[in-house]
């Protein structure tokens, strides 16, 4: 049985040990191992679309609602193509989640809503059945990129008035 002073001295010999094993170098060729993206049934190439699908969607999904899920207002804010509005719709409608009627906005099916349906695609949740074609280009809206270019834009700046005068 080891004394209070010998486990003290013998903890830091290994605390030692342990430290100087991660600090030394490394000699010989280093392997950088490459990850992919596996998903069940689905071909390395193919998971990548599936992949760019994904986050397309879910910035869709963030971007639409908040213009109000018409293609109009959509296309207008420069989220996407009305081609690449269709699209995108299409895909989620052909896996039940937003419903179109006639003379009809479109929108979530029962069930559904955007947030959840964001947290499911961050999550890798929803099993889609996806076109094997890249999607569609999603932007950010104009109404959020404009502020910000004026903030950037120096010869936009509001001039300094000196008030000290009025008083």
């Amino acid at each position: 049985m080891l004394t209070v002073p010998a486990a003290l001295i013998v903890g830091w010999l290994m605390g030692y040990l342990a430290r100087w094993m991660q600090t030394r170098k490394v000699r010989g060729p280093r392997i950088i191992e490459k990850h992919e993206i596996v998903v069940p049934g689905i071909s390395s190439a193919n998971a990548v679309i599936a992949e760019e699908w994904r986050l397309a969607l879910s910035a869709f999904t963030l971007w639409a609602e908040r213009t109000g899920l018409s293609e109009c207002a959509v296309a207008n804010a420069g989220v996407t193509s009305p081609r690449g509005y269709r699209k995108l719709v299409g895909v989620l409608k052909d896996n039940g989640i937003m419903v179109a009627t006639e003379r009809s906005r479109t929108r979530y099916a029962p069930g559904f809503s955007g947030p959840l349906v964001r947290s499911w695609l961050r999550r890798r949740k929803l099993a889609l059945r996806l076109p094997p074609s890249p999607p569609p280009e999603v932007h950010v809206p104009k109404f959020v990129r404009e502020p910000m270019a004026v903030v950037a834009d120096g010869s936009r700046w509001t001039q300094m008035v000196d008030v000290r005068e009025d008083l």
